[in-house]
């Protein structure tokens, strides 16, 4: 949540996309999964007027349990209800749009670019949220990051993989490179990066060396063979998730 004392707006585009054009701190931006300043406005879910209709006439808080604040609800259907619509990113799409809060912050050029970017919001919600969305299986997902947009890091998320298993990869010695966890990362590496013939080759050697198919599921599951890895960072070891829904 942020807010503003009057602040002046709108900021300049120059202003708004500073730390995307200095290369050290836009690497930490895309290991982050900010990899374009247009997917800072897919964050946005609401304004004053949203949060006045959540809070309604509730009392104000008075927190006499330090780390203890539980929000009363009348039932479980009103507390999905209330997720539902946090997590609603076309909704929050309409109301980025409507905001005379971000009419006024906002660069007009960055403010209609952001628009195409809750739906790749969506996508990493279901990632976040795990099980709690109900949405299509992952790899239709990864299919539209892929195909209408140039992002990577949530693709990466989806198919288990992330910018510091990445690193690993990149650094790793020819001989562990023949560990198939480490050839089923570099593999999702190579999707994100949307190379998809070396990624098949990959994926293959990485069954292959595990002797056995890759599971199917996005879930990781517990391995039904044993594989040795206790040369690899404890960042990468356990077996590699599957790549179906």
């Amino acid at each position: 949540m942020v807010g503003t004392r009057q602040a002046r707006g709108p900021a300049s585009d120059e202003a708004f996309t500073r730390q995307w054009n200095d290369p050290l701190v836009a690497a930490e931006m895309k290991r982050l999964g900010f990899e374009q300043p247009e997917q800072l406005g897919s964050l946005f879910i609401g304004d004053a007027d949203y949060l006045s209709s959540l809070i309604g006439n509730s009392a104000s808080l008075a927190d006499n349990y330090p780390k203890l604040i539980v929000a009363p609800v009348s039932s479980q259907e009103e507390s999905a209800q209330l997720f539902r619509s946090v997590t609603d990113t076309a909704a929050s799409s309409a109301r980025f749009q409507d905001s005379p809060l971000i009419k006024h912050l906002w660069p007009e050029r960055l403010r209609a670019a952001s628009v195409p970017y809750f739906a790749f919001q969506d996508t990493i919600n279901t990632h976040l949220y795990v099980n709690r969305l109900q949405r299509p299986n992952a790899i239709q997902g990864v299919h539209r990051l892929l195909t209408r947009s140039s992002l990577s890091t949530p693709a990466l998320w989806r198919l288990g993989s992330n910018a510091d298993i990445q690193r690993i990869v990149a650094n790793a010695r020819p001989e562990e490179l023949a560990n198939p966890l480490l050839q089923f990362h570099l593999g999702v590496g190579l999707i994100s990066e949307r190379k998809y013939a070396a990624a098949a080759e990959s994926l293959s050697r990485a069954e292959q060396l595990a002797d056995q198919p890759l599971t199917t599921s996005m879930q990781r599951r517990p391995a039904t063979k044993h594989l040795s890895f206790t040369s690899m960072p404890s960042a990468c070891r356990g077996r590699p998730p599957g790549l179906r829904s």
